[in-house]
């Protein structure tokens, strides 16, 4: 009669090169889903920095709605986006002119008040802004929106903030209007 073999004999182990096909499978996942995590960390960056442009835009807008300090002497709001700033940064500032009607609704650097300055985090850029700098100005009550001191409904600015990561380039573009519509694409 022949014997059975036990289970013992089939449950030698794993050989050398499943071992090896198994770790290389491991390691192609890890570094697929590490790639994708740190493209996904500067889209969100980028997200993160898109939407902090454009609350600091409403905010000044409804600073001007609202008059805050209008009676002490500010004659309105503004944003100052210029390319050309190390690291990359825009300024919140309002207007400080004795009388309101002599303000020229953009910024003006030796009489304006910086209320805020924000940098941008590193990896975020301002690749365009048009016209260059943008300057976004609001002038209560209603209020006019000013772009680069100029009110009128056709006007436009636009800026363009960009991420770099490992899958490529990532844009966002955010508009503003001569109406004070406030956009993002």
């Amino acid at each position: 009669m022949k014997k059975l073999k036990s289970i013992k004999d089939f449950n030698a182990g794993f050989t050398l090169i499943e071992l090896i096909v198994v770790m290389f499978i491991l390691v192609t996942l890890t570094s697929i889903t590490l790639i994708n995590y740190r493209s996904g960390g500067a889209s969100h960056s980028l997200s993160n920095t898109s939407q902090k442009l454009i609350s600091d835009l409403r905010k000044v807008q409804n600073l001007a709605i609202s008059g805050v300090n209008i009676k002490d002497a500010y004659c309105g709001y503004g944003i100052l986006v210029d390319t050309s700033s190390d690291p990359y940064s825009y300024i919140i500032y309002a207007d400080e002119t004795a009388v309101c009607s002599a303000s020229n609704n953009k910024y003006d650097a030796g009489t304006d008040v910086v209320l805020e300055t924000i940098t941008l985090i590193d990896n975020i850029k301002i690749d365009s802004a048009s016209p260059d700098p943008v300057d976004v100005f609001f002038k209560p009550p209603s209020p006019t929106t000013y772009i680069n001191g100029i009110a009128s409904l056709s006007s436009v600015a636009t800026i363009d903030l960009i991420a770099e990561g490992f899958s490529g380039i990532s844009t966002k573009i955010i508009t503003v209007n001569g109406s004070g519509l406030i956009q993002s694409e």
